[in-house]
């Protein structure tokens, strides 16, 4: 016998849990943050030798903030602590900080440029570009560029259907 179907329409019954940020160990938080601001184009919010705070450049409900606006604060997605104890600081191949990015070779060479090594070439899937780096402080950075082809993921009969409209200028 089935169990009885769960109730999903009473709010609240059910809570996925939402990711506030990332947090990363640092041992220079400044130039940590320089790093991330430079290299990946996020917004520092707040910074100290202690503490930084980037975001993204969306607010809280996902909209873009006006960086004239002072008022304005980013969601935070990358939280930066500083630390002492070599055991904290100690990184492998763990955490593994994925952002997706506009332009890959640009983001490469800006992380290049701020100290970040590339763990292996940068490889090309039919989805896009895909680059792995080490940051100054031996965080694991993973790098990805959205394909422009129709074949970029999804259905790949659907992708079919937009290549042959392409081919015939419908789209």
């Amino acid at each position: 016998e089935k169990p009885p179907a769960q109730d999903l329409s009473r709010p609240g019954r059910y809570m996925a849990a939402i990711l506030k940020h990332v947090l990363l160990l640092q041992r220079n938080v400044p130039a940590a943050a320089a790093f991330y601001e430079q290299g990946l184009g996020l917004i520092v919010t707040q910074c100290s030798d202690l503490y930084a705070e980037l975001g993204d450049g969306l607010d809280e409900n996902g909209r873009p903030v006006d960086p004239k606006d002072e008022k304005a604060k980013p969601r935070t997605v990358l939280a930066l602590k500083a630390v002492g104890n070599v055991s904290q600081l100690t990184t492998g191949y763990s955490p593994f900080v994925n952002f997706e990015v506009r332009d890959m070779d640009t983001a490469v060479n800006n992380m290049l440029r701020m100290g970040a090594e590339l763990d292996g070439p940068i490889k090309y899937p039919p989805q896009g570009k895909v680059a792995a780096l080490r940051g100054p402080d031996g965080h694991m950075l993973g790098l990805y560029e959205m394909s422009d082809s129709p074949f970029a993921g999804g259905n790949v009969m659907m992708d079919m259907d937009r290549v042959n409209a392409l081919k015939k200028g419908k789209d």
